[in-house]
């Protein structure tokens, strides 16, 4: 009875550390596509800010060249750490993490407009059915990171090659990685079940870390020089209604007056 309590106790602690480690990482990767949303505009000139990037879909670590699914889909694949500046993150069970990202905030194809008026696109739900919390006037996410745990009975996860990542991104793929309830490429508002941390190996295990509209917002609005940016996008729109006045202030009128 000793040893087997002393196995227990050592399982649920390395199953605690697995945890901790996990929950570092998703910590990580969510800090740093916050920073990428922020700096958007620094690193892309020409563009505006709060963009996120295309998930990873060939194991490379980078955002693909082209486009993630057409305009205001959400896309689905393996967080793309290399374009984010991070080293591989894993999780505590030496997975690499996964990432779903909303098309009202991709930055390819972007939006036609984002602002802190966009929606999100992921609801998250608990075991019970009920929408978790999140910073979001429509309480939906933007973007999600998954950090998807040991295999479940029935998931078939080929070895890892090297330093790369296995597995795609898939629908097929997906199935074996993250929980049932896992978040789908396409439109509309996509439901995401998540469940509690448990030593229970038949049970969902997925853990994750979301990003709301407003986490974007306010860390943009924590910039010293974000005033200056919305008085400059304020003057160019002045700049732009003025001059289609003075070309044909009558025409614009007829069009625009209600």
């Amino acid at each position: 009875a000793g040893g087997l309590l002393a196995g227990g106790e050592l399982r649920a602690r390395a199953h605690a550390l697995a945890h901790a480690r996990s929950v570092e990482a998703l910590a990580t990767a969510r800090a740093a596509l916050i920073g990428y949303a922020i700096s958007y505009a620094e690193t892309h000139p020409g563009e505006g800010y709060g963009f996120l990037p295309c998930p990873d879909a060939a194991n490379t670590g980078s955002t693909p060249i082209g486009a993630c699914g057409a305009r205001g889909t959400a896309a689905v694949g393996r967080l793309p750490w290399r374009t984010l500046g991070l080293p591989e993150l894993r999780d505590g069970w030496g997975e690499c993490l996964w990432y779903a990202v909303a098309g009202s905030v991709k930055h390819n194809p972007k939006p036609q407009a984002l602002n802190w008026d966009s929606p999100g696109q992921f609801r998250l739900l608990d075991p019970a059915g009920r929408a978790l919390p999140v910073a979001a006037a429509d309480g939906m996410a933007v973007a999600v990171v998954f950090s998807p745990g040991p295999p479940r009975s029935g998931q078939i996860r080929p070895g890892t090659r090297g330093t790369s990542c296995a597995g795609g991104a898939s629908t097929a793929d997906l199935a074996h990685y993250l929980d049932p309830g896992h978040p789908r490429a396409g439109s509309g508002e996509i439901d995401i079940a998540l469940h509690p941390a448990t030593l229970d190996e038949e049970a969902p295990n997925d853990l994750a870390a979301w990003i709301g509209l407003d986490d974007l917002f306010d860390a943009l609005r924590r910039r010293r020089d974000h005033a200056g940016h919305v008085d400059a996008i304020l003057a160019r729109s002045a700049n732009a209604l003025a001059a289609r006045l003075a070309a044909d202030r009558a025409a614009w009128l007829a069009r625009h007056a209600r």
